[in-house]
């Protein structure tokens, strides 16, 4: 075997409790008081590189815990260069790993004595409890000191500052013939061991009454603690775990040996000498040797102390004697008695600095230390963990109230039969109190939040959204400002409106990320209890808090963001109550500070809690509850973007999902928009990344099955092979005016919709007429306010014929046309119920059309309101109207509302980066556009960078009226006049 060489580090290093050992290849957990976690910790600041965000504000939080009940002791202690430098190259040497942590080194008493061996650990994880702070410890080398250690409490973990280790960086070694037979004996004698303990297992849960050989076995000690160790479910775990890399261990390398051995030491109960002989082995052929050593032992536990043959052999022959019955009573007394001094021993007081806080009988794996795993959950322990609850309550924040009802509570659970059902109600109850974090309710938020990084992560997540983002960036900017947020601010309650598909979750994600703090998600689409909201009430059967408590439980702090997503998708009012009115406490700043959930039964404090709320559609929510929230508007995804997105979002994830290297697929933008605009027609992008994972998964069959013919790049030809016909070969040919040879081509007129679902989209209005009485029929499912603009177009188009004359047509004959002619209009798709207010001028033109039997050119769409006086009103959600016919890519012209120009204006700015240049054009165009509606002679000559950018990018001009005398004049081009004449009307 190749020699391999040593590499000094110096590291600061913790001296385990007496007696408690940890090895390699082993999570490993340790409950530090807050002063001795803090000393440790805040020596890896100044190693930023292997610090994450999370961990750094979880040591900024333990500083200021610390701070606020030690002021007087001087907790500070520096990494030196050295350690600094030796972080560097362990971290570099355990490659396998994308993330650098900072990496402690453990040691370990007994006897008076340090050992020289110690194990280099990651620390993977930091827990907070109102006690302690937990460590997770991965276990990743062995290394041997060279610096002299003293212990002053054996009793404790121990900081003993930096310390020199040597260690041997793992690397591929070459095996000997001698070495390899050796390694294959072994690793068949630990397979040998793992099916006698599965058989020991079995034999001894299944013993039966009558089978005194079995009983016999039960009374012997030493298998009773062998299956109390090997029965325990952690230890089932690791030994299945072991059994298969022992079946996968085919492959003889340093590294896989190491795996093995350690989690064979790790898994069979040895004693602590053993442990740390095999860890002080400084070579491969050392460690196994040891490791033979151990499972012939093993073996030898198994096949020799555990053989009850000669016990019941012995057992018989006694029997069989004169005097056998009285020699075989002797023998159970003198048991029994042994029995009798043993638990007398066992219950003697003992000293020991193994206190039972709150925290190691906590059920929670996270909050628990390494040394509490054998702490039985009997109701005595159980009561004890709740009595120091009850102890210490005035060390949380729980309100007087609260103190008073869990104190009351406590004395009666005191006083009843641990047989009864109210106790186990209540046993439950205070499980579920005491994992609520009390402690972390007057902790102030930290503010240590970087601005440019907060930028890169929304950006790194998100695309486009520059308005979104800025109100995200502002509301952090402030908290940096104040640098520590005041223990009473109020959290605003954002409400994040869009259609499905535009980011909304994962947004809510980025924020929580970016402020630091945990994140937590609850679904309320389909909630329809308001007991889901605000608990059950604790006589109930199967009471249980509500969904808010819950993620608080989950997330084990009160500073967390609780993104409740589908808000507008509540349950209405019904027998189980109304959830949406059960949210009004919730999210209202001023009342959450005392939020009662009927299942604890006390108010509890949620205004450190950031509430996120998603909706598609904001006008479904109450509005007692909607104007609790700050609304902010995410609308729909251009082409242009939705490729931009695909090619930097969607694709590399779905290859990574279906395991294509990224070499093997190209699709450049032309495919891409092709896809876009041929098989999807929605706001988001959910189904644009499920077809492109369809053709990842169809070229990830090519990669596998072609025999050198692959070709990477995606034509029009793969795509239709790949996802089908089109959904639609071309919208244009869906809305063109001459797909009918029945229909006449006027009567047709392209109006544009705002979906519920926040997408904008082409709606078309036909009208026919035949003879009969004037009167306008109307279908297509259309709502109160839509049939109230066709009866005021049916006014005015009268109107203008009555005090107006159209040059060059026979007004008599438009008049008689008016009056003898029955018009049905109908609104395609007849499935879908439509409303609305801005269809008005729409149907006057659609009507006019049909009377003057002129045809609208069908390259133009309009929307907006009309009055009687013929003045067009402006009109909501033009955004995702124009994107909606953008998508037709047959509209080239839209005719929109005079006093909308400033919804495009905010549009244009919101398009321009930079958040000051993108405000100092906005103020610029915004101050123009009110000089020009103040003055009547510039009301149309203002600039045209805004229509300039709008049919660039969506490639429609837009044309403003003011009124229908507009709308006439901008869709015929000026061919079709008017002229006032004298009308008295019969009053």
């Amino acid at each position: 075997m190749q020699k391999q060489t040593t590499m000094s580090v110096c590291l600061p290093t913790l001296v385990l409790k007496e007696n408690i050992i940890q090895l390699p290849n082993v999570t490993f957990k340790i409950g530090l008081t807050p002063q001795d976690a803090l000393v440790i910790l805040q020596m890896y600041l100044e190693a930023p590189h292997c610090i994450s965000p999370r961990m750094k504000s979880l040591i900024d939080l333990l500083k200021e815990k610390v701070e606020c009940v030690a002021k007087h002791e001087d907790l500070t202690a520096k990494l030196s260069p050295v350690a600094m430098d030796s972080l560097v190259a362990i971290n570099k040497l355990l490659a396998a790993d994308e993330k650098e942590h900072p990496i402690l080194a453990t040691l370990f008493f007994n006897d008076s004595e340090v050992s020289k061996a110690g194990v280099l650990s990651k620390i993977c994880g930091i827990h907070l409890t109102p006690e302690l702070c937990i460590l997770d410890l991965k276990g990743e080398l062995v290394g041997f000191r060279n610096s002299k250690v003293t212990v002053t409490s054996p009793g404790k973990y121990q900081f003993v500052g930096e310390i020199y280790f040597e260690i041997t960086p793992i690397n591929k070694a070459e095996f000997d013939e001698t070495l390899i037979h050796t390694w294959a004996g072994i690793v068949e004698d630990i397979r040998a061991n793992i099916k006698i303990v599965l058989e020991f297992l079995k034999s001894f849960e299944t013993w039966k009454d009558d089978d005194l050989g079995n009983l016999l076995k039960r009374l012997d000690p030493l298998g009773e603690l062998m299956f109390l160790q090997f029965s325990e479910p952690t230890t089932m775990s690791n030994l299945v775990k072991l059994e298969g890399l022992t079946e996968n261990s085919s492959v003889v390398e340093y590294d896989s040996i190491l795996k093995i051995c350690d989690a064979y030491m790790s898994t069979f109960p040895f004693s602590y000498k053993q442990e740390l002989q095999y860890l002080s082995c400084e070579n491969l052929v050392a460690k196994l040797n040891t490791v033979s050593k151990c499972v012939k032992f093993m073996n030898m536990i198994f096949t020799k102390f555990l053989n009850i043959d000669h016990v019941y052999d012995s057992w018989n022959r006694l029997g069989r004697l004169k005097n056998g019955k009285v020699l075989q009573s002797r023998f159970i007394v003198d048991h029994l008695r042994s029995f009798k001094k043993f638990l007398e021993a066992a219950t003697k007081p003992q000293h020991s600095n193994r206190s039972l806080t709150r925290t190691k009988c906590s059920k929670n794996n996270n909050d628990s230390s390494p040394d509490n795993f054998n702490i039985n959950n009997d109701d005595d322990n159980d009561l004890k963990c709740i009595e120091d609850f009850i102890v210490n309550i005035d060390k949380f924040h729980i309100s007087e109230d609260g103190k008073t009802s869990l104190t009351k509570d406590y004395n009666r659970l005191r006083k009843m039969q641990s047989q009864s059902s109210e106790y186990q109600q209540l046993r439950n109850y205070f499980d579920i109190i005491m994992e609520i974090p009390f402690w972390t309710v007057g902790e102030k938020r930290q503010a240590n939040i970087d601005i440019n990084n907060a930028r890169k992560i929304l950006d790194r997540d998100h695309y486009g959204m520059e308005s979104v983002k800025e109100r995200i960036i502002q509301h952090l900017a402030v908290l940096k400002l104040t640098e520590n947020t005041p223990a009473d601010a109020k959290s605003p309650i954002l409400l994040l409106n869009g259609p499905p598909g535009v980011g909304k979750t994962s947004l809510a994600k980025s924020i929580a990320q970016c402020l630091n703090l945990e994140f937590q998600r609850i679904s309320l689409g389909g909630v329809n209890d308001f007991a889901d909201i605000k608990g059950h009430r604790r006589t109930y059967v199967g009471a249980i808090p509500g969904l808010v408590i819950q993620a608080i439980k989950r997330s084990k702090s009160m500073n967390l963001v609780i993104l409740l997503d589908e808000i507008d998708k509540v349950g209405v009012v019904n027998s189980k109550g109304n959830p949406a009115a059960a949210l009004l406490e919730l999210l209202d700043p001023e009342q959450n500070s005392s939020f009662t959930d009927h299942y604890v039964g006390f108010p509890i404090d949620l205004s450190r809690v950031v509430f996120i709320a998603t909706s598609n559609n904001k006008w479904e929510i109450s509005e007692p509850l909607l104007d609790r929230l700050e609304t902010v508007e995410l609308g729909g995804y251009k082409s242009n973007e939705k490729i931009a997105i695909a090619q930097q979002f969607l694709l590399p994830r779905q290859m990574k999902r279906n395991g294509v290297p990224r070499e093997q697929i190209r699709i450049c933008d032309v495919i891409l928009e092709l896809i876009v605009n041929g098989y999807t027609h929605e706001p988001g992008i959910r189904n644009l990344e499920r077809l492109i994972g369809q053709i990842c998964r169809a070229k990830a069959i090519e990669s596998v099955a072609s025999e050198g013919s692959y070709t990477s790049e995606i034509s029009k030809n793969d795509v239709i092979r790949y996802l089908g016909v089109p959904v639609k070969f071309s919208i244009s040919e869906e809305f063109s005016s001459d797909d009918s040879s029945i229909q006449e081509k006027y009567g047709l007129v392209n109006g544009l919709s705002y979906n519920s679902d926040g997408s904008g989209s082409l709606l078309k209005f036909e009208m026919i007429g035949i003879p009969g009485e004037k009167r306008i029929f109307s279908t297509g499912r259309l709502g109160n306010v839509l049939l109230e603009s066709c009866a005021i177009a049916e006014t005015l188009v009268e109107h203008l014929f009555y005090t107006h004359t159209f040059v060059g047509y026979d007004q008599k004959e438009l008049v008689r046309r008016l009056k003898e002619t029955s018009v049905h209009m109908h609104v395609p798709e007849g499935a879908i119920q439509k409303d609305g207010p801005s269809a008005g001028l729409t149907m006057t033109l659609c009507y006019l059309s049909l009377i003057l039997r002129r045809p609208v050119p069908s390259n133009i769409a309009l929307t907006g309101e009309i009055t009687l006086t013929a003045k067009a009103l402006p009109i909501g959600g033009l955004k995702e109207k124009l994107l909606g016919a953008s998508l037709t890519r047959s509209i080239t012209k839209v005719l929109v509302p005079r006093l909308n120009r400033q919804d495009l204006i905010e549009i244009y700015a919101d398009s321009i980066d930079g958040h000051a240049k993108s405000k100092e054009v906005l103020t610029k165009l915004v101050l123009d556009e009110e000089d020009c509606l103040l003055n009547k002679s510039r009301r149309y000559s203002f600039s045209d960078v805004v229509e300039s950018w709008i049919e660039k990018e969506y490639g429609i001009i837009v044309k403003y009226v003011d009124d229908f005398m507009g709308v006439i004049s901008e869709t015929w081009n000026g061919d079709v006049k008017l002229v006032r004449t004298v009308f008295k009307a019969n009053l």
